[in-house]
């Protein structure tokens, strides 16, 4: 029994999300990156590595 239900899909895609934006930064696409990284921020405000990039990019 699980004490909080969580939506699966929508982690997976929060995940698929930030890891795209990683890429894009990685290869110095900037817009389209930060773009990624407010929308996981939007679906998860408190995912670390979203709020971690941001503050290193500060964007």
């Amino acid at each position: 029994m699980l004490l909080f239900e969580e939506d699966l899909e929508r982690r997976q895609e929060i995940t698929a999300n930030f890891l795209e934006a990683q890429s894009l930064i990685g290869l110095k696409q900037l817009q389209p990156g930060s773009e990624l990284l407010r929308r996981v921020l939007h679906d998860d405000k408190n995912h670390i590595g979203a709020i971690d990039m941001m503050r290193t990019l500060e964007i």
